[in-house]
């Protein structure tokens, strides 16, 4: 504003007169204050009362500013006295006035006689001449706890001398350049959070968000404060992960941050017996270890992540059933003392020093040269020693599932250290093979691992995945050519994605036997503890580490062959490995457990019409029985007459069969031949020669066999009948029919 100046009207009395100057100065807009500055200039006409001179005084800004001294003036101008002050603006920013003070009078002596005094508002400023933009708001500031998945508060300053007229608008981006607004806040006051609003507005989770604030007068818009950003916080759960202990008494859970979040302040763990209620609950860090639970049963588990005042979505509910190590807890234990029926399992008390006075413990034991691997997403587990695997072994391993899986990730049989690797050589082809029984349905396949000389891992050979059925024994196959410098190999079961894969669950569990890695071709199962068949010699390459050390099969001569043979002193061509042979001579009647009924059967049936048998001839059958990847129970094939040549579902096959022939027992990759012709079984192991198999046909309820004959030109029907937990393609039965003339 331009300065102000005007004719004091002192003009009471002729004999003096007065020029008032005033000078506006606006110092500090944004402080609502302004400087004011007066000069007073006077003069006499040279005829006063008690002489030639006049005195003036005055004061500026109302009763409270101070007189100048009383200053002699006579006929010219002279300056009385120049004054300053500084002057707050009321609260619309106008300025009301200032008031003007001038006191004339005369001198007697030391007296100073008050002769005129005038007092004047002088000036006035308009509020529009003076309001002007308002100062940028600062200090922006993210307000302490305030940050959640959808909201947080920011506080702000502004100039505390502003027009009090002035509103402000926050404004609030996804960019730092304000080009996506997506939330206005209008009017805020030094403080603005959409979630609070009027209407409330919700953010988007994990999104950076810039905010920036301005005020208005009547002036206008003033410039944007600088930008403050945040990012929300997600709204994901953490990450839970929880392992039980062997023992099956606890578990550890393990809660990672929510994506996105570097720091948590804590977690909450919850967990309960699965399917009551209410959860257990406990306020903690990273890992928490959830005890005492009981073995064999299942619990579930969730987390919470607690982030400043904001608490996370709860995660998925985790199910893990507790391994149940005592596979046999009717028996009785205490800590030094161990069921002879559980041999499976180690004792011991919770305290050494302090037997018969602590909690007995029963641990399951470690499998020795048995290993289990798991990717982090794949689960978790623990591996033990199980009694009796699919061969007859005293042992075998198992692996129980203690976490979840998400994805394929386990890995689980030969260890990949000495001595329980193979050795192998570089560019030569090796077929490997495992044996699974997994507690439900599962796609699985095997895989030899090839190791340098120091056991680093070269490369994996896998075979063709399959879906083995839940609890029932299946032989994986897989391997191929070793790499060039491969020495070292080691077999194991992977699961597979794919068609039939699903996530490994906790409490669910997978039984290993019959490791084997052979050269050039696939072999039977054997290994060095195996009884003396006939036709090859079982042993250990280091008689001094049994079930450690590499197996051998040494074949027995073709002479003494024909001497065992001859003499049947008792070892057999084929084992039947859930009827151990009978001391020699055969018995007449073999005991039920050779030879015993199933529960249910899997039924083949064929028809052999007229036309094939002949009217005055006898006719002999031969049966040929193939298995594929299963040793196969209980084969038993009946012969029923059928002389009207009825259609075969019309075949009463309740009774009235002439002939039932059993085979208690067929190897995998078998061809065993019931020769009706000779009278014998012979059969053929894995392509290789043949040998006598005559041991294991019997007759009705383990009588000897018979050997039926067809005649008479009618026609019959063959029944073949399985164990109903096999398949058709397990075991295939073909016939043929010879004329004896």
């Amino acid at each position: 504003m331009a300065n102000q100046s005007g004719t004091f009207p002192l003009r009471k009395y002729d004999w003096y007169g007065g020029s008032l100057e005033v000078r506006w100065s606006v110092t500090d807009r944004g402080d609502n204050r302004s400087d004011v500055y007066a000069a007073l200039w006077a003069k006499t006409n040279g005829f006063t009362t008690y002489g030639p001179s006049a005195y003036f005084t005055f004061r500026l800004g109302g009763s409270d500013g101070n007189w100048t001294g009383a200053v002699s003036v006579s006929g010219s101008w002279k300056m009385i006295a120049e004054r300053g002050r500084t002057i707050d603006h009321g609260a619309n920013g106008s300025l009301n006035g200032i008031d003007i003070g001038v006191l004339a009078g005369e001198v007697y002596g030391t007296s100073f006689n008050s002769i005129a005094y005038d007092g004047v508002n002088l000036i006035y400023v308009n509020a529009t001449d003076y309001v002007v933009l308002p100062y940028a708001p600062y200090n922006l500031r993210i307000a302490g706890g305030s940050v959640t998945a959808t909201c947080f508060g920011v506080y702000y300053d502004r100039s505390s001398h502003d027009s009090l007229d002035r509103s402000d608008q926050a404004q609030w981006a996804t960019d730092s350049g304000f080009t996506n607004v997506v939330w206005t806040d209008e009017g805020p006051q030094g403080f603005t959070q959409p979630c609070t609003a009027a209407p409330p507005f919700s953010l988007t989770p994990s999104t950076k968000y810039y905010v920036r604030v301005r005020s208005h007068t009547s002036a206008g818009w003033g410039p944007w404060s600088a930008a403050i950003s945040q990012t929300t916080l997600p709204a994901t759960p953490p990450g839970l992960s929880v392992s039980a202990s062997p023992s099956g008494t606890s578990s550890v859970a393990t809660m990672s941050p929510p994506g996105g979040v570097t720091g948590v302040d804590s977690y909450t763990l919850e967990w309960r017996l699965q399917g009551t209620t209410p959860w257990t609950a406990v306020t903690t860090g990273t890992t928490y270890t959830v005890t005492p639970l009981t073995p064999g049963l299942t619990y579930e588990y969730r987390a919470s992540a607690r982030i400043g005042g904001y608490t996370s979505p709860i995660s998925t509910t985790v199910t893990l059933a507790q391994p149940k190590p005592n596979t046999d807890p009717g028996d009785y234990f205490d800590g030094d003392t161990a069921s002879p029926a559980s041999g499976d399992l180690d004792y011991s008390w919770s305290v050494p020093a302090s037997p018969h006075a602590s909690t007995s413990i029963a641990t399951a034991k470690g499998v020795m040269g048995w290993e289990a691997e798991f990717t982090t997403s794949g689960g978790a587990g623990v591996l033990y020693r199980i009694t009796a695997g699919i061969f007859g072994s005293v042992y075998a391993a198992r692996v129980q599932l203690s976490r979840d899986a998400t994805t394929a990730g386990l890995r689980a049989g030969q260890q990949d250290l000495a001595p329980y690797w193979t050795d192998v050589s570089g560019g030569s082809p090796y077929i490997g093979s495992i044996s699974v029984r997994p507690s439900r349905s599962q796609r699985l396949a095997a895989e030899v691992t090839w190791l340098t000389t120091a056991g680093t891992l070269i490369s994996r050979s896998v075979g063709a995945a399959t879906v083995v059925a839940g609890g029932t024994w299946a032989r994986l196959v897989g391997g191929g050519t070793a790499p060039a410098t491969a020495v070292h190999a080691v077999v194991r079961v992977i699961d597979v994605s794919g068609t039939g894969w699903s996530k490994w669950l906790g409490g669910e569990s997978i039984e290993l036997d019959g490791a084997m890695i052979s050269l050039n071709e696939q072999f039977p199962y054997f290994d060095g503890s195996m009884l003396t068949d006939g036709v090859y010699v079982y042993e250990w390459s280091d008689p001094a580490k049994p079930n450690a050390s590499t197996s051998t099969r040494t074949p027995i001569e073709q002479a003494n062959l024909e001497v065992l043979e001859s003499q049947r002193i008792g070892a057999r061509a084929i084992l039947d490995p859930a009827c151990l042979p009978p001391t020699p001579p055969r018995p007449p009647v073999i005991e039920n457990a050779c030879v015993t009924d199933a529960a249910l059967w899997r039924r083949a049936i064929a028809a052999i019409p007229t036309g094939m048998i002949s009217e005055y001839l006898n006719v002999v059958p031969t049966f040929e029985i193939v298995t594929t990847t299963k040793a196969v129970n209980q084969v038993r094939i009946r012969l029923y007459p059928n002389p009207t040549e009825l259609p075969i579902d019309l075949v009463d096959l309740s009774h009235g069969w002439i002939s039932e022939q059993i085979i208690s027992y067929v190897p995998m990759h078998t061809v065993m031949t019931i020769d009706g012709v000779h009278q014998r079984v012979y059969a053929e192991v894995g392509g290789l020669e043949a040998i006598s198999a005559d041991h294991l046909l019997y007759g009705s309820k383990g009588t000897p066999a018979t050997w039926p004959v067809l005649t008479c030109g009618q026609a019959y029907v063959i029944v073949a009948d399985i164990p109903v937990e096999l398949t058709q393609d397990d075991a295939r039965l073909y016939t043929q029919l010879t004329t004896r003339y």
